[in-house]
């Protein structure tokens, strides 16, 4: 559904475990060695394995190598990173304080809440999985995502967003993150990028990525809430300077305006340089398609 209900970011947490679940889950822990006061990200990515047949899915998928360099950061701040998924998923390289549960004998759907329901926040993409980390009021940071207006009515609180840069071969360019929306959204984007022929899906960068999740981790720390506030003032200034982009929201569907204001979903590096067109996105569109 494309209703969005104010209310779901405010309601009480509806799903909870049982305390003989969370007992044996306990367990868990011990067998995947973290301690009682570790804490850890669940981590999920979608790859083409999953629902094959489903080839018009693919836009979807990610590569979980460009988020090697966010997971090095969160076990060097002392986290612990959980690979959730399914057994068919590419084998993480070995590192330090990294868990490749899905790989693991105790792999289960009970295992699967339990890790979300006590992440410090869900690292996804567009997928599935993510649902669970909303249904259990986690802060999720989101990359590679296409299907903007689909996931910004499910958005609540401390929820950051990494777009796909989107290639146009007519106009021999990646669309600026404000193109992007407009475009995508106008167009329901997800069945635009699964059928037509003139857009081609860049994964966000390593380096995107990792300054995403060093920028989240440093806003849900922040009890003050200076961070979130000054991301606030400046997506304020970005929107309202652009009345083209005003329009496109405020007739049908200002509440998705607001919620880009509002809850400043996007990340700051990524912001500024990806909102408008910019030296940044012409080397990105060299890097991939040349001159």
């Amino acid at each position: 559904s494309y209703n969005y209900d104010p209310k779901y970011s405010t309601s009480p947490q509806a799903i909870k475990l049982t305390a003989s679940q969370l007992n044996r889950e306990e367990k868990l822990l011990q067998s995947l060695g973290i301690n009682e006061d570790d804490w850890w990200v669940c981590l999920h990515v979608r790859e083409e394995s999953y629902l094959a047949h489903l080839n018009y899915h693919n836009y979807r998928d990610a590569s979980i190598a460009n988020y090697i360099p966010a997971i090095r950061h969160i076990t060097e701040k002392g986290g612990y990173v959980i690979r959730m998924g399914d057994p068919s998923m590419t084998s993480l390289p070995k590192m330090e304080r990294v868990i490749d549960y899905v790989k693991t004998e105790h792999y289960s759907d009970l295992a699967d809440l339990f890790l979300t329901s006590h992440c410090k926040f869900v690292l996804g993409a567009e997928s599935g999985y993510v649902d669970l980390g909303y249904i259990f009021k986690r802060n999720i940071m989101l990359a590679n995502c296409t299907c903007f207006f689909d996931i910004i009515q499910r958005v609540q609180k401390n929820v950051f967003f990494l777009h796909k840069h989107i290639f146009s071969k007519q106009k021999n360019k990646i669309l600026s993150l404000k193109e992007s929306i407009l475009t995508f959204y106008q167009d329901l984007g997800f069945k635009l990028l699964s059928t037509e022929e003139d857009y081609i899906t860049i994964e966000n960068t390593p380096q995107e990525i990792k300054e995403a999740v060093q920028e989240f981790m440093e806003m849900i720390e922040d009890e003050t809430g200076t961070i979130a506030n000054k991301k606030k003032e400046k997506m304020q200034k970005l929107v309202k300077s652009d009345p083209n982009f005003l329009e496109a929201f405020q007739k049908d569907h200002a509440h998705i305006l607001e919620r880009i204001i509002e809850d400043s979903i996007f990340p700051s590096f990524y912001l500024e340089n990806c909102w408008e067109d910019s030296p940044y996105l012409d080397e990105l569109s060299k890097l991939y398609f040349g001159e």
